[in-house]
């Protein structure tokens, strides 16, 4: 299971964000845009209900409205049903100092690593290099930071962050910035 939870946790930051799944079915929508008249011409049915359809659209635009939003719907549920990764930013301190970490967000207890280890081990242990996050730390800017989320014997899916570069952000925090 927890296989899945980070393949989703990945795909959710890329492939599977809200935005470029509406992207991709604006462009399907755009291509078919002329084919879709000829078909409803020919057969009479925009605004008909028509087997196993479980919404009418009065226009096609309403058509695709509604797959957008029951997308983004289903996505959201999906992702309510899986512990949600906790949130980093990195600030930034001047004068020679350490960068400090924030990670929030996230119920249950924050695990973590500095060397870019799994907090987890394999089976759902807390692996023995992870710390439990809490309260802003002091990292170095070489630092690779690994953590997770854990609760009732569940794990979220991992966030990754280098100090020296802006924080890859977790699939449940850049779905909510693009909806």
């Amino acid at each position: 299971m927890q296989r899945c939870v980070d393949r989703w946790g990945q795909l959710r930051t890329n492939e599977f964000s809200t935005a470029r799944i509406h992207k991709r079915i604006d462009q399907m929508a755009a291509e078919l845009q002329e084919a879709q008249g000829r078909n409803f011409d020919r057969w009479g049915i925009m605004g008909q209900r028509v087997h196993a359809n479980s919404y009418v659209g009065r226009t096609y635009r309403d058509e695709v409205n509604w797959m957008k939003r029951w997308i983004k719907e289903r996505m959201a549920w999906i992702d309510s049903q899986l512990l949600p990764a906790p949130r980093p930013s990195i600030q930034q301190a001047g004068d020679g100092r350490h960068p400090t970490l924030i990670l929030e967000g996230s119920p249950g207890t924050i695990y973590y690593t500095l060397d870019g280890s799994d907090p987890r081990e394999p089976g759902g242990a807390v692996s023995s290099k992870a710390k439990s996050y809490s309260g802003p730390i002091s990292v170095k800017s070489d630092a690779q930071i690994f953590a997770r989320s854990f609760q009732s014997q569940a794990w979220s899916h991992p966030v990754t962050v280098n100090p020296a570069s802006p924080p890859m952000r977790s699939a449940s925090l850049q779905s909510r910035e693009t909806d």
